[in-house]
């Protein structure tokens, strides 16, 4: 699978009750590269993760408006699969 960005991906997806929760990202000032890791992140599965960075870039969008907004539909989709993934429902009322 094409990788979009040069930024390391995790050993392993956190998966709450058996994996170690990951260290809480730093933003690196580089939206460009984060999204793009966002993306690489989102692609294999690492979800959790994914949010994190794509966290990053709400908060630099401002966390209101049109930017903003794109970035909190992403993190949805992201908790979305998420919780599809470690508990078997997939609920859009829930967000």
């Amino acid at each position: 699978m094409r990788r979009y960005s040069l930024l390391p991906l995790p050993d392993r997806p956190y998966i709450p009750g058996q994996t170690p929760r990951p260290p809480e990202t730093v933003y690196s000032g580089d939206a460009r590269e984060t999204y793009l890791h966002a993306i690489d992140l989102f692609n294999r599965g690492y979800w959790w993760e994914c949010h994190q960075e794509l966290e990053h870039l709400w908060i630099v969008a401002g966390r209101n408006g049109e930017r903003a907004r794109f970035f909190q539909g992403l993190i949805q989709v992201c908790a979305v699969c998420f919780n599809h993934r470690e508990y078997g429902f997939c609920s859009y009322m829930e967000y």
